[in-house]
């Protein structure tokens, strides 16, 4: 029986361990903590972490908010990236929103999966954001809404992943069998 309980338990351990690990994409700002000052310019830059090297998953559209405090900062300009593909060639396609205190980000790319991945490191600058300051004090830069999908369409970080509780339950629930064959013989 202690053979069986040894048995019952490596399963549980090894169907948890073996368990693939949620792919976790961020968006972030650089630099995420601005004091502005009348009449300054002030330029930030929003990055994705946790792509593909090189490889799958690679960004292949995006639309997310740029919030910011708008008695501070007034808008100038946005530059995107090119690692969804050339604007110039007609490769990817980007938009603006601004409302007041928010900037609305999108962008799309018309190139194959293949080469995406072949563009793409695992972190890059989506945009760069340059502002006015119209005001002194914090900026309030934030990101939110944010919606990432690989060539596929396919939402980032969202797969579903097996959870470890699951095996657990099997485990228990196999392990509940083997206890009721040996209160049967006993």
């Amino acid at each position: 029986m202690i053979r069986m309980k040894s048995f019952v338990l490596a399963l549980v351990v090894a169907a948890a361990l073996s368990a693939p690990a949620a792919h976790a994409v961020t968006i972030g700002i650089t630099p995420d903590d601005v004091t502005a000052s009348i009449g300054d310019p002030v330029i930030v830059d929003v990055n994705v972490d946790g792509l593909g090297d090189f490889a799958p998953d690679s960004l292949g559209a995006l639309s997310l908010d740029l919030t910011y405090d708008d008695t501070v900062l007034d808008l100038v300009s946005v530059a995107f990236t090119n690692l969804l593909g050339d604007w110039f060639l007609f490769e990817s396609l980007g938009e603006t929103i601004d409302a007041p205190g928010s900037l609305g980000l999108f962008l799309v790319s018309f190139l194959t999966p293949g080469e995406l991945d072949a563009l793409q490191p695992a972190a890059f600058t989506l945009a760069t954001v340059e502002f006015q300051a119209i005001g002194d004090g914090p900026a309030n830069l934030g990101v939110g809404n944010a919606v990432l999908v690989d060539g596929f369409g396919e939402e980032l970080g969202t797969e579903p992943v097996p959870e470890p509780s699951t095996y657990l339950t099997f485990g228990l629930g196999l392990a509940g069998l083997v206890g009721l064959r040996r209160v049967r013989r006993g």
